[in-house]
């Protein structure tokens, strides 16, 4: 699959999205296949995670013709976003003769962006039938198969929508880094600042690389060099595990079940 994580930031002045680049296939693989980040119209756009990836180009091509057609209201963008979705879900049904209730698309849509008022959103749609859920309040939201850990890390470096534009290109980029361990999340990263004047700025690849060599250098979660020996201490001089369930045989009537000799 992927991870594809959306912040809002800077008191709502910008987006920030994160995303890898990896497409697999049942027998191959590539980083740097395709960018997850897609424009939709000036005030829109949407990353995507997706075992299928074959419902995203007419998923493109109608929220395009969509959002032309309708208010820049949130309700409005929201509701397109619904309809396409839901176009792919009966698509699928009938080619698979199988009734839409019953049928499982498999793509999850983060969408972000800037309404009339110029208030920054950030939306799902996914299964069943493009259902809608909303991530405003907490100002971000993570997808694809290494979503689990990149909101984790960002709940741990308290990402709000507060948060100033460099921090949480930070935030937002070591949760994508960190999400690397999961199935199917590419190394290649992509990391866009969107405006609410609809500009989009796409950090060149030799400034991610930097960020991921300060957060390898001193970011980059691990153990401390006397780890061992500190909790080591903790159980200094104290009865071993198998002293330990001996004993407590011991006081039932049982025979020892090991020596510390078999150890």
């Amino acid at each position: 699959m992927t991870v594809c994580i959306a912040c809002i930031c800077d008191a709502g002045k910008a987006i920030v999205a994160v995303c890898d680049s990896k497409l697999s296939t049942g027998y191959t693989s590539s980083d740097r296949a395709t960018l997850k980040a897609v424009r939709v119209s000036n005030n829109w756009g949407f990353m995507y995670a997706a075992a299928d990836i074959s419902p995203l180009v007419p998923i493109r091509q109608r929220l395009r013709h969509e959002l032309r057609n309708r208010s820049n209201d949130l309700s409005e963008v929201t509701s397109a976003f619904q309809s396409v979705y839901h176009e792919q879900v009966l698509m699928k049904a009938k080619d698979l003769s199988q009734i839409p209730q019953e049928t499982i698309l498999g793509v999850e849509l983060l969408g972000f962006g800037y309404d009339d008022e110029l208030k920054p959103h950030i939306f799902t749609s996914t299964d069943p039938q493009g259902k809608t859920d909303y991530h405003d309040i907490v100002g971000f939201q993570t997808i694809g198969a290494g979503a689990q850990t990149a909101s984790s890390i960002l709940y741990f470096y308290g990402q709000n929508p507060k948060v100033s534009l460099p921090l949480t290109i930070y935030h937002a980029s070591a949760a994508k880094f960190m999400a690397e361990s999961a199935t199917d999340v590419g190394k290649h990263t992509s990391v866009i600042v969107f405006m609410p004047t609809g500009k989009a700025v796409l950090l060149y690849e030799p400034d991610i690389e930097s960020l991921r060599a300060l957060w390898e250098v001193e970011g980059k979660p691990r153990v401390p060099a006397n780890a061992s020996e500190v909790i080591s201490k903790f159980y200094a001089g104290t009865e071993t595990l198998n002293e330990v369930a001996n004993n407590m045989r011991k006081e039932k009537g049982l025979a020892p079940r090991w020596s510390e000799d078999e150890d």
